[in-house]
């Protein structure tokens, strides 16, 4: 147990709930396993009071997980919470905390350190934030510890911290203990977390002990002269021992530690040994994650989905969208250079996990085929290195293609307000574009920070403001329809003396704007924050890129709104309603495609179903079944615009042959 004063809970908003959730199981069964001894009897009242409150947060926490893992997870807390009240033997929590450890994947893992440890940092952040309780020396005598109950630990008694790891160290300065003065420390990253726990354990040794212990390893460590270090002497493994364990190693002259079996080390000595393996745990660099291992990581991902599909077990889509997951990065970096090609792919793993979900091996085995023949070409591209040309071409693509969508919305709807005198409305339009760029940079900002680390949640984003988008769009569209005759339209400019638009009108066509410019900006700022970060050198290039397809818009903006103002009135209307029909068809299936990426809506693949991407049009029941709802609705408009409306005006007596009958 620890206590220090800190930062609020309120605070911990830097961990994803999955990272606080497995931190917070982890400490809960530390401290059960000290308070209940293997019959099952409380030897340590508080330790077991702990264990009990941790579970009941993390049994709140796991219904926050934000995907398909929080229901399952849930179960799983609940699991581990009976067994507590019940006062099972901790053994018999080992399985259910494995099964859970693997369902929350990476986020049940530590953020080991990839660059050696800042001790001193450590020390300045254990001086600012924990002495003031826990004393300079770590005696537990700070000044803050006077009257706390419970009293805060002495990190310098070797004794008392026998038995605690730094891995639970972590977890608790991560995420606090309730019911104490030790909150967790939210704001600090995973590297001064470990700085600090990391100089914590020397707290209970002195620099002669870390000498003395140094010399030691170098006259009984056998492969301590090898390139790397040995496991025992790995940050990662130490981490996860306490002292008792380290010196147990120690008397055995166990061979993770380099150690001759013929010359254990016990004693004083051992603990000299553990001062210095403590004062200076190895960090061992991260693999280089290049494209190639990234795809292959992914294609196991999908194998191990595959043999749990046909295994029947339950959480198989869970392992098919965590390959998804894998595969972002790898999508992030070749984006921008062959949308086509991600497009595709994305499509395949959006197969492959309906088909999983579906139980139909078939369809699951050839979707993982055609991903796994077209990763390669993705590899190939993400492997080549930025060319300055490379990146102006790409810069032009981008600015290009993202904004000419948008402009073709915007100068439809802006040519019509002029072509129907309603000049003064096209302030408005200009408004909802302005809003619309403001919350496109908005959300860049959120993508790239607070949910950078929620997965897929770009996805979800983008299918939920495109199906926003096709409500707005088909609610235009059909309005526009109705005006397809000259008569209609004049009988509509006469009712309308003395207001341009009705304001409910005005308001959607502002919605079309915004929602024009937003569906494209947040996506285009990302895109060139990834070009960006490929460094200083491609800044000119991509600038350069950016400007010349910025010009290309202006070209066609004016090439649009000339063109419109020159249209007929009925080929005018006719024209922009089927566009404008048209996106939000494409967007109906697109935006439901997203979200089944994002893994928010279901996937009921069909196996020869039509595939024709640039239409939005997708092999599923869900995105067929939306079209299917939009081209009904579409029919009824044609039926009520064209054959309702062409029977009553038939039915219409003209005034001037009522005179010449006599009327």
């Amino acid at each position: 147990m620890m206590v220090a004063l800190s930062a609020p809970a309120a605070l911990d908003a830097q961990d994803s709930p999955a990272r606080r959730l497995g931190n917070i199981v982890g400490v809960a069964l530390d401290e059960y396993g000290k308070g209940v001894d293997a019959s099952g009897a409380i030897v340590l009242q508080l330790e077991y009071d702990e264990a009990v409150a941790f579970l009941d947060d993390a049994f709140a926490l796991a219904a926050r997980v934000d995907d398909a893992r929080s229901a399952p997870l849930v179960a799983l807390v609940g699991r581990l919470r009976s067994h507590v009240a019940r006062r099972a033997p901790p053994s018999d929590l080992s399985a259910i905390h494995a099964e859970f450890v693997a369902l929350l994947g990476p986020d049940a893992s530590l953020d080991y350190p990839t660059q050696p440890v800042d001790v001193a940092e450590g020390r300045a952040l254990y001086e600012m934030r924990c002495a003031s309780c826990h004393g300079d020396r770590g005696a537990g005598d700070g000044f803050a510890a006077v009257g706390m109950d419970p009293a805060p630990p002495a990190f310098a008694d070797r004794r008392l911290m026998a038995d605690v790891t730094p891995a639970l160290m972590y977890r608790v300065v991560s995420v606090g203990i309730r019911g104490t003065a030790m909150g967790g420390f939210p704001d600090l990253t995973p590297a001064q977390r470990w700085a600090v726990v990391t100089y914590v354990t020397t707290l209970r040794s002195t620099a002669a002990d870390v000498m003395r212990g140094r010399a030691l390893l170098a006259e009984h460590c056998v492969l301590c002269a090898d390139s790397l270090p040995p496991t025992g002497h790995t940050f990662g493994w130490l981490a996860e021992r306490h002292d008792q364990q380290l010196r147990a190693a120690l008397a055995v002259g166990d061979a993770s530690l380099g150690l001759d079996a013929q010359h254990p080390v016990r004693g004083p000595d051992a603990d000299a040994v553990v001062a210095a393996l403590r004062a200076e745990p190895r960090v061992i660099a991260v693999p280089v994650r290049t494209p190639a291992v990234v795809a292959a990581d992914v294609l196991a991902m999908l194998d191990r989905a595959l043999e749990s599909a046909r295994a029947g077990e339950s959480h198989a889509s869970d392992l098919a969208f965590d390959a998804y997951v894998a595969f972002e990065p790898l999508e992030s970096q070749v984006r921008t250079r062959d949308p086509g090609l991600v497009a595709l792919l994305e499509s395949q793993f959006a197969d492959f996990r309906g088909a999983v979900a579906a139980r139909d091996i078939t369809g699951a085995t050839s979707a993982r085929a055609r991903i796994a023949s077209g990763l390669p070409p993705l590899v190939d591209l993400a492997s080549r290195p930025a060319t300055g040309w490379g990146a102006f071409l790409e810069s032009l693509l981008i600015i290009v293609r993202e904004g000419f969508e948008a402009i073709l919305i915007l100068g439809a709807v802006i040519a019509f307000l002029v072509r129907t005198g309603n000049q003064a409305r096209v302030r408005e339009v200009w408004f909802g574009a302005g809003a619309g760029l403001l919350a496109s940079v908005a959300l860049a900002v959120v993508l790239r920070t607070a949910l950078a680390n929620a997965p897929a949640s770009r996805e979800v984003i983008e299918g939920a403001t495109m199906l926003l988008a096709v409500g707005v769009l088909f609610s235009v569209s059909y309005w526009l329809l109705t005006k397809v005759e000259v008569a209609k339209w004049k009988a509509f400019i006469t009712a309308q003396v003395g207001a341009a638009l009705t304001s409910s009108r005005a308001t959607a066509l502002a919605v079309v704007a915004f929602l024009a410019v937003f569906r494209e900006g947040a996506e285009t700022a990302l895109f060139y924050q990834a070009l960006l970060a490929r460094g200083p050198q491609v800044v000119p290039p991509v600038l350069g890129g950016f400007a010349v397809g910025a010009l290309l818009l202006v070209v066609v903006w004016i090439g649009i709104q000339r063109f419109g103002l020159r249209l007929p009135l009925r080929a005018f209307f006719g024209t922009t309603s089927a566009m404008l029909y048209a996106l939000a068809f494409i967007f109906m299936g697109k935006g439901l495609r997203e979200l089944q990426e994002g893994s928010a809506l279901s996937i009921t693949p069909l196996e020869h179903g039509p595939y024709v991407g640039w239409l939005g049009i997708f092999p599923s029941v869900e995105t067929l079944l939306g079209q299917g709802v939009l081209v009904a609705l579409a029919l009824v408009a044609l039926w009520r615009t064209v054959w309702v409306g062409a029977r009553a005006s038939a039915l219409v007596v003209p005034r001037g042959a009522e005179a010449e009958h006599g009327g």
